[in-house]
Formats: structure tokens, C-alpha cells, sequence
């Protein structure tokens, strides 16, 4: 893999008018400003744009992307809709989800569940949780994996695997 940070990051802000409609702008930054002199700039200019507009500004977002320069085919057979489903525990008793796309066969047992004794699969999982970096999106960590499974985009109920629990 050869990711690359691209050349500017987007700060983007979201507007809202009294009938409830949407609207946004987005304006970029040099990818070497730091995320927080970027929200710094952010913060002010957002007071600045909220004297000119009649909307109220709702929120915005600091985006650095980062992109593969060197990417190449996908493996053959491979679909995004189906997924490796992973749902974690969270320190406040919540639990988030990320979805695999394309999950690989071989990391899929017979019952659906994933092969949580995978040396790749624990290091995925342990990258996650064992980290200091990632929690749910109200901050809170993620202390533990407690379901780990093979799901497709559109599942229901019936079409799950009978076994998804991981412990």
C-alpha cells in the first residue's frame, strides 16, 4: 500500500435555513495545517459566516484525506456487500459497529462467524480496542469485541448466521 496524504484537507460547514433545509460550503486547507490550527480557523471563520448568512451554521467538519497512489485490482470475486459485521463493547455500555467490505472467505467459518483465531483478524480487532486512539462516535473507548460475523448489505433477521457471538 502506498497511501498519500492529499495537498489540502476540506473544512466543511453545514447551514441550515427556517424551513429546515440544508446547505453547506466547503473551503480547504493546506494539508500540512494541524487539525487543531485548522479548527482554530474553523471556529473563527464560523462566527465570521454566521454575520453574513440568515442561516444558522449547525456544524462543521475537518476532513484529511488520504489516498492509494499505487492501488491496484481488487481480488477476484470480491463484493462490498458482503461484510465482515464486528460489533464492540464501549466503556459507557454502548456498542458501535464497523462493517468488512468483502470480507475474505477464508476468515468466514462454517457457521458465519468470523475466525476470531485468524493471526489477521486479531490484529484488526487488537488495532481497534487495544488502542488508545478510537471510540464511539460520543467518545466514549472501545473496551472489547462481543460479536464478530458475516453479514450482506441487506440482511434481516433470518439471514444472519446462527452463531455471531464471539465470547
Amino acid at each position: 500500500m502506498a497511501l498519500t496524504l492529499n495537498p489540502a484537507a476540506t473544512i466543511k460547514f453545514n447551514l441550515v435555513d427556517e424551513t429546515g433545509s440544508n446547505s453547506s460550503i466547503i473551503l480547504h486547507v493546506s494539508s500540512a495545517t494541524t487539525a487543531a490550527a485548522a479548527k482554530t480557523a474553523a471556529d473563527a471563520l464560523g462566527a465570521l459566516l454566521a454575520a453574513v448568512t440568515d442561516c444558522k451554521v449547525s456544524s462543521y467538519s475537518i476532513s484529511y484525506g488520504v489516498e492509494e497512489t499505487a492501488i491496484t485490482n481488487p481480488e477476484a470475486g470480491s463484493r462490498v456487500e458482503r461484510k465482515g459485521r464486528c460489533l464492540f463493547q464501549r466503556a459507557n455500555g454502548q456498542t458501535s459497529r464497523i462493517e468488512i467490505p468483502s470480507i475474505k472467505p477464508a476468515l468466514v467459518l462454517s457457521d458465519g462467524a468470523l475466525d476470531t483465531t485468524d493471526s489477521d483478524m486479531i490484529a484488526f480487532l487488537n488495532g481497534i480496542v487495544n488502542g488508545t486512539l478510537y471510540t464511539g462516535p460520543d467518545g466514549s473507548d472501545i473496551v472489547s469485541v462481543y460479536a464478530a460475523y458475516e453479514a450482506f448489505k441487506s440482511s434481516t433477521r433470518t439471514q444472519l448466521p446462527s452463531r455471531r457471538l464471539v465470547i
